[in-house]
């Protein structure tokens, strides 16, 4: 029922925001705190991170990454532990399509590539201390993104890796305990150096 300038205001201003969000995200942002920062009434600075040692990048699909639900609290265990956590979505489309056409194709789903993308892009970059991959049990596209992703971390970086599995039977205590031992091996190796 809206005329077309209507609309058109509608979409300049849909455009608008979602660049904003992008550009939070870029910034080194999850999605839930750039939501907090467009729509609800806290600042970057309400979100800054200080006091990590290691930087550690997290890929998967986002449901997995964010959901603390499904993943146990992952991202506070690691944040409890003086991690600074990037993600995939805190890279640009651009960045990620760089890395993905080193590969010899694309894989057929959407986030699979996101995934694979941001952690080509992760292996690349001298900051990343390690990398984990939140993988859903059962998940075929997601049991070949594990593969692939493991084998080009060993092809093309020294990076440590760790994969953690969860599904409805994960329970916190086994993925901090997984989470803390790959932690500290990082810092003794780092430390050893």
């Amino acid at each position: 029922g809206n005329n077309s300038a209507q609309i058109k205001a509608a979409q300049k201003k849909a455009t608008r925001t979602q660049k904003k969000f992008e550009s939070l995200l870029n910034k080194g942002l999850y999605p839930e705190q750039a939501m907090e920062i467009l729509f609800g009434d806290k600042s970057i600075a309400d979100f800054k991170v200080e006091g990590t040692d290691l930087n550690i990048a997290v890929v998967g699909y986002p449901y997995a990454i964010y959901d603390p639900y499904l993943n146990v609290s992952l991202l506070d265990i690691l944040k409890k532990q003086g991690v600074r956590v990037y993600t995939q979505d805190m890279l640009s489309n651009k960045q990620m399509n760089k890395y993905g056409r080193t590969l010899p194709k694309n894989l057929f789903w959407y986030f699979s590539n996101r995934a694979v993308n941001g952690a080509l892009y992760f292996l690349d970059q001298p900051y990343i201390d390690g990398m984990i991959h939140v993988t859903a049990f059962a998940c075929g596209p997601d049991a070949m993104v594990d593969r692939l992703i493991e084998i080009e971390t060993h092809k093309r970086s020294s990076i440590p890796y760790l994969a953690v599995t969860i599904d409805e039977h994960t329970a916190q205590t086994g993925v901090q305990t997984r989470v803390e031992a790959f932690l500290d091996m990082l810092r003794y190796r780092r430390d050893a150096k």
